[in-house]
């Protein structure tokens, strides 16, 4: 989005909300047990009813101590009471959709949760709570997947930082930030950065009751080190396994090892296996020579990227436009596509950080949007999760 009125974008959006008496929660799940905790734990005169869930099975039982109803029950909805989407941003153009088919409006009646967090911390209290980050220590990978995210077989140089330049980093951010849903700590390749276990500890040490979730990912092809062990043992990490035995057989016996080592580590974490049948495809792309600002903008607004990358102080617009710059093949980001933590006023610039979280630029659009494929939404180029690209 393009700022039009910087440091006001969401007043009517927060006037919406204070005219409603309670919310409903759609999506039963995951995310919305997220979105209740983080509301009873930040939000306390902030009334929520119930769940709305699409799924038959759920209907009619409890969730987290509330009753699930059918969508249809919002045809019964009093005026006064709200929708708060509570799903991850992958899925919530469809649930946008089938709200606006039964009559309702966006931001007026019905809220996406990571708006609707952000806005109320923001307008009353003064605080800046942001849905999701990403943290970055280094980007070297045993893999080389073509369709990296990250890019990883672009990347020139490779990088680690210091386990001190990550705590500095960490420290700033948390100076600014006063609540984050999920921190996570990704790649590269996490559980090859040498100080994997430090940085888990000295985050949650530090800044546990910040963090909602604070996560980590790896490929599912490097045995965790002691290090690991220790952190993930003694410390409430949630640790993603990617399956890729299906693409990567060669990888099976290693990945059944990691899940061993896991299991025998008796833990106050947690682990999840996710397995990926394609990807979409960033780069190479088209470049869209023929696209205007108007054009960019409508790109960009259309993405739906749901992460920002933290890195040297700063937030990024678009994660991805800072790993193609790192890997050198997008643009360097321009000044107005990130905001440096180091210039932010808490008592003044809250809104502005809301504002800037949820996509608002001054032009509207990041420089990589003329070169990249574009997020889930809009991105029609499937390929095969995990293809390796073999070095020339």
């Amino acid at each position: 989005m393009k700022w039009t009125n910087k440091g006001h974008e969401f007043d009517t959006v927060f006037q919406s909300i204070c005219k409603k008496s309670g919310f409903y929660l759609f999506g039963a799940g995951h995310d919305g047990k997220q979105v209740l905790n983080i509301i009873r734990t930040n939000f306390p005169g902030i009334t929520i009813l119930g769940f709305v869930d699409n799924n038959p099975a759920k209907q009619g039982l409890d969730y987290c101590g509330l009753p699930v109803f059918s969508p249809s029950f919002i045809n019964y909805l009093q005026t006064n009471t709200g929708i708060i989407i509570s799903i991850g941003a992958d899925f919530q153009k469809d649930k946008e959709e089938q709200l606006n088919q039964l009559g309702l409006t966006k931001n007026a009646d019905y809220f996406h949760y990571y708006i609707f967090l952000m806005v109320f911390a923001a307008y009353a209290q003064n605080k800046i709570l942001i849905p999701n980050v990403n943290f970055i220590p280094g980007t070297y990978c045993n893999l080389n997947c073509k369709a990296c995210l990250n890019f990883k077989p672009y990347i020139k140089k490779f990088y680690s930082k210091s386990l001190q330049e990550c705590k500095n980093d960490i420290d700033l951010f948390f100076s600014v930030v006063d609540y984050v849903g999920l921190f996570c700590i990704t790649g590269g390749e996490p559980l090859l950065y040498p100080h994997i276990g430090e940085l888990i500890s000295y985050v949650d040490d530090q800044y546990g009751a910040k963090i909602y979730s604070l996560e980590t990912i790896t490929n599912g092809t490097i045995i965790p080190r002691k290090d690991f062990l220790d952190a993930y043992r003694d410390h409430k990490i949630v640790l993603t396994v990617d399956d890729y035995r299906d693409q990567l057989p060669n990888t099976a016996e290693i990945f059944n090892e990691v899940l061993s080592s896991l299991d025998k580590t008796e833990s106050k974490g947690k682990y999840v296996v996710k397995k990926y049948d394609d990807w979409i495809q960033l780069y190479p792309f088209e470049k869209n020579e023929d696209l205007d600002d108007e054009g960019l903008c409508k790109k960009y607004n259309s993405c739906h990227i749901p992460w920002q990358n933290y890195s040297e102080g700063k937030l990024y617009s678009c994660n991805y436009a800072k790993y193609a710059a790192d890997a050198g093949i997008g643009p360097i980001p321009e000044d107005n596509e990130s905001l440096d933590l180091r210039k932010i006023d808490k008592k003044k610039d809250a809104k502005l950080v809301v504002e800037f979280r949820s996509g608002y630029t001054d032009k509207g659009y990041v420089e990589f949007c003329k070169h990249c494929g574009g997020y889930m939404d809009i991105n029609e180029i499937h390929v095969p999760a995990a293809l390796q690209e073999i070095n020339k």
